[in-house]
């Protein structure tokens, strides 16, 4: 996260990166939101409120899961599939590695990297938005299975 971002000049600029990120944020507000149970939509509504707000911009990877982790003898050894990567908030790329694994490995990898308060904040924001993704694949193309384990995780997360 600390590659200066006048080396990736091709990437569209944090602000028209932001700006599609909050249609996609209205998107899941118009066609997600309304799959939940009404007693849980006030608390998704807010989360979406919250992941609107301007963060740090950054290159980061953008999908940075345990798919796109290589390991050999319990060590990460290479990064995989930057297809996805752009200019946006560090948080993002920790979310998973923060809130999805271990909390030995967790607290090890916010103490190396010297994750502050808000950052694991916004980590954590950005892993409950996980499965908003999820819910809407299922909506546009991979079926219901898609949305319904994409709600059950957007409902986990909450």
């Amino acid at each position: 996260h600390d590659t200066p971002t006048a080396e990736v000049a091709e990437l569209p600029p944090p602000s028209e990166q932001h700006r599609s990120f909050l249609a996609v944020l209205d998107d899941f507000r118009a066609r997600v939101l309304p799959l939940l149970p009404g007693d849980r939509q006030p608390a998704a509504a807010a989360l979406l409120d919250q992941a609107a707000q301007p963060t740090p911009s950054v290159l980061i990877h953008g999908d940075l899961g345990p798919a796109h982790l290589l390991l050999a003898d319990g060590r990460v050894t290479g990064v995989i599939d930057w297809g996805d990567m752009c200019l946006g908030d560090p948080a993002d790329d920790l979310a998973w590695l923060l809130h999805g694994t271990s909390e030995g490995f967790a607290e090890a990898l916010a103490s190396e990297y010297g994750a502050t308060p808000a950052l694991r904040d916004r980590a954590l924001t950005w892993h409950r938005l996980g499965p908003w993704w999820e819910g809407l694949a299922g909506l546009d193309h991979l079926g219901s299975a898609y949305v319904d384990s994409g709600t059950a995780g957007i409902l986990d997360r909450l």
